[in-house]
């Protein structure tokens, strides 16, 4: 998918619906992902939908939507985050011993180690419990 106008988020109507995709490792310098993923591949431009987003507002859509936006050319930071929610028998094969925050429900399973509550912004342990997490993170997106 070509890139978008600043400020704005492209996405491919209807592919959630075809389960993951497969994506090919760049590392390009211009590509903010971990190993500079892309996805294989091309789509019809007519299932393709733009949309402009300004400051502060932000774009909520399943994990498997096709999206891309354009550079940030702003002076401010571009956020991503993502959620994903799975039921506490699942657990991580890669890797070492992951964290999750339980959400609801009783954790009878244990694959999860308990994250700690976040008391004030770049509280000493919770920024070493981040930078933890990153270095998990990267063990697993390396070795996937």
């Amino acid at each position: 998918m070509e890139p978008c106008i600043t400020g704005s988020m492209r996405f491919v109507r209807g592919s959630h619906l075809a389960g993951p995709y497969q994506h090919e490792d760049t590392h390009a310098e211009d590509n903010i992902l971990h190993r500079g993923q892309t996805i294989v591949g091309g789509f019809d431009a007519a299932e393709i939908i733009e949309m402009e987003l300004v400051a502060g507002q932000a774009s909520l859509h399943h994990g498997w939507t096709v999206h891309s936006s354009g550079p940030n050319l702003s002076t401010e930071r571009r956020i991503g985050i993502v959620f994903n929610f799975l039921k506490p028998s699942v657990r991580q094969v890669v890797g070492e011993h992951e964290t999750a925050t339980l959400v609801r429900g009783e954790d009878r399973f244990g694959h999860f180690g308990a994250e700690p509550d976040c008391v004030s912004d770049f509280a000493p342990g919770n920024v070493a419990f981040q930078l933890e997490v990153e270095r998990k993170k990267r063990e697993v997106y390396d070795t996937a």
